[in-house]
């Protein structure tokens, strides 16, 4: 779930805007398109005998239709169930170890379960191939559901057993961007660069780096960075100095901000007031 927090007076938020108002047009054409042709069908589904069963399943149709904007979708966390059984095979993983995987991804989960899976993932996940597959598995998944604009979050990675940087790490991401499109696949993905609570200050430092590198760029894709990562684990704080600096540099900012009860971190978070605010669930009267 994402708030907004408009910022009028800001780069970042101007962009924002400008990027998203060709988005809505399209969707509100799409819209008006899907509703007109369930309204012809409307006389001709009034009795179909299904007991009302035929209702519900109209209206599941209606919706997955109806085109959307995502603006809160994890790259790791959107992965395809199959693909990750895949690569667990792939790795040699135990049969036990899959079953565990299985139970974790069918039912309902901690958060701190949550993150062990992103955890996981992050392990199975390691080349560059890898991660442009799934790009393109997410958001043919996506356009499948009718979203029609989505901005995919991801934290840029290291690993010298691939030969990966952080930079052929989002190269990887936005080839699989590119193959979308080419493909004609109807959905305008966008690309935010997260910076993880739990890493090093100077990782987070690449990040911002690699971040304002692709803003004076003007990639299409890019559209700005996410503060996100296991809400027990660090501290809005302890990154603000590199916040303010992307914030000078007018790069858009989405802060995870009052995910769990009794977070510290909540009014500094306002205080700086980022474009967008994610989750924000258990925010208190004071704030």
């Amino acid at each position: 779930m994402e708030r907004w927090r408009p910022k009028p007076q800001l780069k970042g938020a101007s962009l924002g805007l400008t990027l998203l108002l060709p988005v809505l047009f399209t969707v509100g054409r799409s819209l008006l398109g899907i509703i007109r042709s369930a309204t012809r069908r409307e006389d001709d589904d009034d009795d179909d005998g299904s007991g009302g069963h035929g209702a519900v399943l109209k209206d599941l149709e209606f919706c997955k239709r109806l085109p959307k904007v995502e603006l809160h979708a994890h790259l790791s966390g959107s992965v395809r169930d199959t693909t990750l059984l895949e690569l667990m095979r792939q790795s040699g993983k135990g049969e036990k170890e899959l079953e565990i995987m299985r139970v974790e991804i069918n039912e309902k989960r901690t958060l701190s379960q949550c993150f062990k899976i992103f955890a996981l993932i992050h392990q199975l996940i390691r080349t560059h191939q890898q991660i442009t597959r799934i790009t393109v598995e997410v958001l043919s998944d996506f356009a499948a559901d009718g979203v029609r604009y989505v901005e995919l979050r991801t934290t840029p990675r290291e690993d010298k057993a691939y030969d990966m940087t952080l930079e052929s790490y989002v190269q990887a991401v936005l080839k699989g961007f590119e193959i979308i499109e080419d493909l004609g696949v109807d959905i305008m993905p966008r690309l935010l660069l997260s910076i993880n609570r739990a890493q090093s200050v100077e990782k987070a430092e690449n990040t911002a780096r690699l971040a304002i590198d692709y803003l004076k760029r003007k990639n299409k894709y890019f559209a700005g960075v996410d503060f996100s990562g296991n809400p027990y684990a660090g501290d809005f704080q302890r990154f603000k100095q590199i916040f303010l600096r992307l914030r000078k540099h007018g790069v858009p900012c989405a802060i995870h901000c009052a995910e769990i009860k009794g977070h510290d971190e909540v009014d500094a978070i306002l205080e700086f007031g980022p474009e967008r605010l994610g989750h924000a669930v258990v925010l208190t009267a004071k704030n």
